[in-house]
């Protein structure tokens, strides 16, 4: 018997969750991959304040954004994510759908940590 709190992964269908507009966020300065579905975002804000942006922590969020390497080297890389409302676990989520970056070297590695099933560093490979 498997028991849990959400359905199966078969039933889901995404367009059956209420989503906002694309978002955009621009300025984007470093791109975290932790694994499949998971980045963190660095973004530079007016006043030089840099901030982080999780992407893909939750379950239902977790989604392989399109990388798009179409940004000249002069200008600042940007991303774009919907909210999806009210997801599987009645909660808010931000599913992070497009990176636009310079090249695929923009990609950095980051750490991962699934408890006790064991914990890493995603590399990138050249």
């Amino acid at each position: 018997v498997i028991l849990g709190c959400a359905p199966p992964l078969t039933d889901l269908d995404p367009e059956s969750i209420p989503q906002t507009e694309l978002q955009r966020i621009d300025h984007v300065g470093r791109v975290f991959l932790h694994e499949y579905g998971r980045y963190t975002l660095l973004v530079e804000e007016t006043g030089g304040t840099i901030i982080q942006r999780r992407f893909g922590m939750q379950f239902e969020c977790s989604r392989q954004p399109n990388l798009i390497a179409d940004v000249p080297k002069n200008e600042p890389m940007w991303a774009e994510y919907y909210v999806l409302l009210g997801g599987m676990w009645a909660a808010d989520c931000e599913q992070l759908m497009s990176i636009h970056l310079h090249s695929a070297q923009d990609i950095n590695g980051a750490g991962w940590n699934h408890g006790k099933f064991g914990s890493g560093q995603t590399l990138v490979v050249e």
